[in-house]
């Protein structure tokens, strides 16, 4: 009998201590969860980009990284380190969309001839192509 009582203490313990490590983590005082913060720190221009650069899957609120004065949106946990690792690699599939190639300062055949469509010629970065 001792033995079941004392397990049953135990068992109590520790969903108490669980509760109590799961609201500190996931809420507030009142249970809640906490908001993700999407506010922008000044002088970080949002590029506002709907697809990932890394996985090409639409972004997921709260997965960004703030890169060289932009924030850059994300589908998933994991796609911010890789696009930090080269971010090179990424900026022309950032560039795809035109509104974000304009806020980057880039259009498709500015540094990047090998992903431009269009037939004008390849001019040097600064110049445009349409």
């Amino acid at each position: 009998m001792k033995k079941k009582s004392t397990m049953f203490g135990a068992a109590v313990l520790i969903g108490i201590v669980a509760a109590i490590f799961i609201r500190g983590v996931s809420g507030d005082e009142t249970g809640r969860a906490d908001e993700i913060d999407t506010s922008i720190p000044e002088g970080i221009i949002d590029l506002n980009n709907t697809l990932c650069p890394v996985m090409g899957g639409d972004v997921m609120e709260g997965q960004y990284v703030d890169w060289e004065g932009y924030r850059v949106h994300f589908c998933c946990a994991g796609c911010d380190s890789r696009f930090l690792a080269e971010p090179e690699q990424y900026l022309p599939i950032l560039a795809e969309d035109p509104a974000v190639a304009e806020l980057l300062d880039l259009e498709c055949a500015d540094c990047y001839p090998e992903s431009c469509t269009c037939e004008q010629p390849q001019p040097p970065c600064g110049g445009g192509c349409h």
